[in-house]
């Protein structure tokens, strides 16, 4: 995968690359592999900064959440994961709003954090008027009712 995005980028092709990156640090999560994947994290940060793709943003940022709640740092965690809802509900990806409200409201309610995580829940899924069939949705609606 690793070599297929090198070639790829050798074009000189810079179109959708934070999505490509964040797509190979969520592997390099998956296999342990958490310093790679923040290289991965914070270099799909600089060129969507760089290149103003930020379609995939919010999911890096919940990305880096992972890496850092990991590490032990759970108030950058927190900060990332509150970056990438934000953005995803500026974005209307509700879906991905979902995800990271989700995320949050874990990390919330191993803290004792109940009431924030209850808010954080009940803030992801404001609005949403479709895409209710969705796993995110339907988790994060099950989870808010068993906080209530």
């Amino acid at each position: 995968m690793e070599r297929g995005f090198e070639v790829w980028r050798s074009t000189g092709a810079r179109v959708v690359e934070p999505w490509f990156k964040g797509i190979l640090a969520g592997v390099y999560l998956l296999i342990g592999q958490a310093e790679k994947a923040e290289e991965l994290i914070d270099d799909a940060i600089r060129v969507a900064g760089q290149t103003g793709e930020l379609r995939s943003l919010a999911e890096i940022h919940r990305l880096r959440a992972e890496v850092l709640s990991a590490r032990g740092d759970i108030a950058a965690a927190e900060l990332a994961l509150k970056a990438g809802m934000t953005l995803a509900q500026e974005q209307g990806a509700s879906s991905m709003a979902a995800r990271c409200a989700l995320d949050l409201s874990s990390l919330l309610l191993a803290q004792g954090r109940k009431h924030e995580a209850k808010v954080t829940l009940a803030s992801g899924l404001a609005g949403l008027q479709e895409g209710l069939h969705l796993s995110e949705f339907r988790q994060a609606a099950d989870r808010l009712a068993e906080i209530t």
